[in-house]
């Protein structure tokens, strides 16, 4: 959810959708981490910036901070929702099950896009997605219980 703020849509996409690895320069390079420092220097690195901070005017930091953390939180209301739910039906899905097994077995996968043998999904279940992707602010995950999916309420 914040890979796309923070890099860009397009490399937040090909990078989950792709699952390919980002060494520490790149993460650098794409604004998802600040620094890039050898094991040794981490501890030194953040002590210097800590002591940046703090001898720095705090509240102008903390109002920076503020509005920067209220930016993240208004996306992610308006993002969340959509996210957790597409993930929750893909645990159900069999090339969720397929990954696991290979994993385990130390194979290669075989991907179908299929849910559990079928493509139906529950409509009672994709009425409660969208009608929580529509209110984001209103929707919160009540359970989830893998393989079995997500079940989302409204709150009143």
């Amino acid at each position: 959810m914040i890979w796309p703020l923070l890099m860009g849509v397009n490399r937040a996409k090909y990078h989950l959708m792709t699952g390919e690895r980002i060494t520490g320069e790149d993460a650098e390079r794409y604004g998802l981490v600040n620094f890039v420092v050898e094991d040794e220097a981490v501890l030194d690195k953040g002590l210097e910036i800590a002591d940046r901070l703090a001898s720095g005017p705090g509240l102008a930091i903390t109002a920076s901070k503020v509005g920067v953390n209220q930016y993240i939180k208004t996306v992610a209301n308006l993002v969340l929702p959509v996210s957790l739910a597409e993930e929750f039906l893909n645990f159900r899905s069999d090339d969720a099950a397929e990954a696991i097994k290979a994993f385990q077995e130390k194979q290669q996968p075989e991907f179908h896009g299929r849910w559990m043998g079928t493509s139906i999904i529950s409509a009672d279940f994709r009425t409660s997605v969208n009608r929580a992707t529509r209110h984001p602010s209103s929707a919160v995950v009540a359970g989830l219980n893998p393989p079995r999916g997500a079940m989302w309420q409204e709150q009143h």
